[in-house]
């Protein structure tokens, strides 16, 4: 690769030689031959030429600009959204963790045991009650 890079600028050097190699243009006055094959521009048109060129550079220096800002706007909005959801959940789990520690600092065991036994002493009466009342009327249809 490096030796047909080396071949390609050697070739360009020997089609473009101009009487001072340093310069990238010529100066002529009219009527004076050219020293080399191609076009000449006048100075207004070789300055117009750069304007353009100049024009053509800011404009896409100005739209890479604005569509770095408008990544860095979309980036900044996502980043927000994510953050701003982040501590929405933050604070619905920690005021989950405060009801439940505050209900969990509230609950009685003692009164968990009395509401226990007296279903269990009621549903037990009530039970008995049923039974002895199907009993004394089998017994009373029975005879």
């Amino acid at each position: 690769m490096s030796f047909i890079l080396t071949i390609f600028l050697f070739t360009q050097q020997a089609i473009c030689e101009t009487p001072s190699s340093d310069l990238d243009f010529y100066n002529i006055t009219a009527g004076e031959a050219a020293p080399y094959d191609g076009k000449l521009l006048t100075s207004e048109a070789l300055a117009a030429i750069l304007a353009q060129q100049q024009l053509e550079i800011d404009t896409l220096k100005v739209q890479h600009a604005a569509e770095l800002e408008k990544l860095r706007l979309e980036s900044s909005f996502r980043y927000d959204m994510l953050d701003t959801k982040y501590k929405l959940d933050t604070d619905m789990y920690n005021s989950m963790i405060l009801n439940r520690d505050q209900i969990i600092r509230s609950y009685d065991p003692q009164l968990a045991y009395k509401k226990a036994d007296w279903k269990f002493v009621g549903g037990f009466l009530s039970g008995a009650l049923i039974t002895v009342g199907v009993a004394y009327s089998l017994d009373k249809m029975a005879y």
